[in-house]
């Protein structure tokens, strides 16, 4: 990841965490949140307004560790699959968040034009390849 980008990632993550102050600080104050009002003719609720700020409060707690939980995990926003290049077709890796990417590599087999016709080399994905060259001399 090129320094750059870091900083571009720094520079959004201040910002989603401005924002989310702003909001709840917003929602906390009396003139900005209708369901704090105690007037039940205007709010239409009685004794369910108390439940119903816990239920908000823990659904915004709950969104929030979300977020930070899923641009935490690598830094960057959605599934990192950059371990799929280093392995082989038919594995599977998984990245700092756990998710799960299928091997992008290919078995390579350019050692076997050094090793003898008699003999095997591996190809760098748990196989074998048969040797080219000739060594009979």
């Amino acid at each position: 990841m090129k320094k750059s980008q870091v900083t571009v990632y720094v520079i959004v993550g201040i910002i989603i965490l401005v924002l989310t102050g702003l909001f709840i600080a917003k929602i906390n104050s009396p003139k900005g949140d209708i369901l704090r009002e105690k007037d039940s003719s205007q709010v239409g609720l009685t004794a369910n307004t108390e439940s119903l700020l816990e239920y908000r409060d823990a659904c915004i707690k709950e969104a929030i560790i979300d977020a930070i939980t899923l641009h935490g995990c690598s830094g960057t926003i959605g599934p990192d699959a950059s371990c799929a290049s280093s392995t082989c077709v038919g594995s599977t890796c998984s990245d700092s968040c756990g998710n799960s990417h299928s091997g992008t590599k290919q078995p390579d087999c350019s050692c076997a034009a050094n090793t003898c016709t008699d003999q095997t080399c591996g190809d760098g994905c748990g196989g074998s390849c048969p040797g080219t060259k000739d060594c009979s001399g």
